[in-house]
């Protein structure tokens, strides 16, 4: 069950993400964010763009469902060592784009999981600082801005945008997106906060898998944090947002080279009546 802030408890939107999440077997968090409703009445379009973790691990009816999905472009944002450890399988007529979405305004958080699941986090680590990397995280981001270039593409309108586990980078561009087309903010929460549901499975696998290995107290609880999908986390984006001349749209145009008349554009792509 979802368990977000508690700002956000009143949230009538929490249940719908959980319903766009596809079925795939090998494949974590993989989502349509089509049919969320925009504050002027109309409806994202189903089919059209997609958010997930990495696709390493497709199995065969993984396949031969990711191909019913028209998916005309990928945008992959995991840094060279994730690639490399866990490449994403090729696929035909696709195009594919990988963009390591480290912004240059934030300290990057490494974390890798291997055979000792070991992590490179400052100390101390906790939800605050996490969400003060969030704030910085779409500020300054070359991969944030393309992605919005792709969006223009309307002979390519099929876009899937993943990272490792589909939550932190691939969750803030989601929410991009979705700001974008005019998506209430409490259902961008609710899209994001999904991901505490979708990848807990996951998550105790991990934790699991690390107090086997006889992990420290300190280190179980930095994984609850990485591994969380907090409102906290996607607000510290809004505010950051919020904080430029012109709101959204001074974000827009100067993080994401956005003018209005390219973000109606982008709505007319992907919006419907």
């Amino acid at each position: 069950m979802i368990n977000p802030n508690s700002s956000h408890n009143s949230n009538p939107y929490q249940s719908m993400p959980l319903k766009n999440a596809l079925p795939f077997e090998g494949v974590h968090n993989f989502r349509d964010l089509g049919g969320y409703p925009t504050t002027d009445g109309r409806k994202v379009k189903k089919g059209l763009i997609y958010r997930s973790g990495e696709l390493f691990g497709l199995t065969d009816q993984d396949r031969t469902l990711f191909r019913s999905l028209q998916i005309h472009t990928i945008l992959d944002y995991r840094d060279d060592w994730e690639a490399e450890l866990r490449p994403n399988p090729p696929f035909e007529g696709i195009k594919y784009e990988r963009l390591p979405a480290d912004s240059r305004a934030a300290k990057k958080v490494a974390f890798q999981t291997n055979g000792e699941a070991s992590l490179q986090l400052p100390d101390p680590f906790d939800e605050c600082i996490f969400a003060g990397f969030y704030g910085l995280l779409p500020v300054n981001n070359p991969s944030y801005r393309r992605l919005f270039e792709l969006l223009q593409d309307e002979e390519r309108p099929g876009l899937l945008q993943h990272c490792k586990v589909g939550k932190d980078r691939a969750g803030i561009g989601a929410a991009l997106i979705l700001l974008a087309l005019e998506v209430p903010r409490e259902l961008i929460v609710a899209d994001y906060i999904a991901s505490e549901t979708l990848l807990l499975d996951m998550k105790m696998d991990l934790l699991s898998q690390l107090r086997e290995n006889g992990a420290a107290d300190k280190e179980l609880r930095n994984i609850e944090v990485l591994m969380g999908a907090k409102a906290s986390y996607i607000d510290a984006v809004f505010q950051t947002i919020d904080s430029y001349e012109g709101g959204e749209a001074g974000f827009f145009l100067q993080e994401l080279g956005i003018t209005p008349e390219q973000r109606d554009i982008i709505q007319q792509i992907y919006l419907e009546a």
